[in-house]
């Protein structure tokens, strides 16, 4: 998966603590309730809709916990 590859790499370089790693956490759930409206309507996009779709509601389901950003 990309994002773990991200933040392994990124954790490598510069160590995430706990607040850096909320702040990743609530932007992630930002950018995926952002690409909604995005690839619905202004680029419709249904694929990248779908995609953005579901990892909201994985996102929203807490499948992402601030241990996935941490080490």
């Amino acid at each position: 998966m990309i994002r773990e590859a991200f933040y392994k790499g990124y954790d490598h370089v510069n160590p995430l603590n706990e607040e850096v790693a909320l702040r990743y956490h609530v932007c992630a759930g930002l950018e995926y309730l952002a690409g909604l409206p995005y690839f619905s309507g202004s680029q419709p996009n249904p694929t990248m809709f779908q995609q953005f779709y579901r990892e909201l509601e994985k996102w929203l389901e807490g499948t992402y916990p601030l241990s996935f950003f941490q080490k």
